[in-house]
């Protein structure tokens, strides 16, 4: 296992923030624009708001990016800016004339601004899940890291592959492979997350209208936002190297522990 290095184990194994859950709600308002237009164009204003456990949120903390669109040619939308820190605003405008407004809708498209880390987060196929110990990394690399340890422990290593014993063979489904090759097989296993975001259907009415979606999400004391899968990053799924190498850590540390409280005396 020296090829990990103390250091990077503990950075492995103690990745667990005091994370809290919490309710992120994603408000629309839409009102039809009363004002008389010489072309007799119907228009709205629609309003995005973001509250945190029910409080509202400013936009540039707490948002990545918002998309207001629609799937009506006779429609067009166009961004107003913004009222104040809290409140951004659109205006839907009719080029063309509508006659049945029953399902007049927009999609509303909501980003979170997740904390940077959050960015490469990592779902890790059964096999090769079992193998590492968990089923979410943040460096997926680390799995590479893994298998090499793994093949150099058993003697598993020659010039230019490994050779896989029935514990490889559960992940790659083959007898060998290539050194060089490694990466590209084992990234088959591994997959991103896609960011969380937050959809709306809002219906377009000659009245004011309220619709409202709300996603969790996790937060820590600076007010950072993480994604709930986040939490499962450092999460075991049973057996694994990474609980053996945790495990060994612990040895070590009691050893040495041990050994400078002897030293002492």
């Amino acid at each position: 296992m020296n090829t990990l290095g103390t250091t990077t184990i503990e950075s492995m194994i103690n990745m667990s923030s005091n994370l809290d859950k919490s309710t992120m709600q994603l408000v629309v308002d839409s009102q039809p624009d009363n004002r008389v237009s010489l072309n007799l164009h119907r228009s709205w204003f629609i309003t995005v708001r973001v509250l945190l456990e029910g409080k509202e949120m400013e936009l540039d903390t707490i948002m990545e990016s918002c998309l207001v669109t629609t799937s009506f040619k006779q429609l067009i939308v166009e961004s107003m800016g913004m009222v104040d820190a809290f409140c951004a605003v659109y205006q839907v405008k009719e080029i063309l004339p509508i006659h049945n407004l029953g399902d007049l809708s927009l999609q509303v498209s909501f980003i979170p601004k997740f904390h940077p880390t959050t960015r490469s987060l990592y779902k890790l196929d059964t096999t090769l899940a079992q193998f590492v110990g968990r089923q979410y990394l943040s460096k997926p690399k680390y799995a590479l890291t893994l298998i090499h340890a793994y093949a150099r422990e058993n003697n598993l290593k020659t010039k230019s592959n490994i050779i896989c014993d029935e514990t490889l063979q559960i992940i790659f489904g083959r007898p060998w492979i290539k050194l060089s090759n490694t990466w590209n097989e084992l990234s088959r296993h591994v997959k991103m997350v896609p960011g969380e975001k937050v959809m709306i259907s809002h219906n377009l009415t000659e009245f004011a209208k309220t619709s409202c979606s709300s996603l969790e999400v996790l937060v820590d004391s600076d007010m950072n936002l993480f994604p709930v899968t986040w939490s499962l990053r450092g999460q075991g799924c049973g057996g694994g190297l990474l609980t053996k190498i945790k495990s060994e850590v612990g040895g070590r540390k009691k050893e040495n522990k041990r050994w400078r409280k002897h030293k002492s005396l």
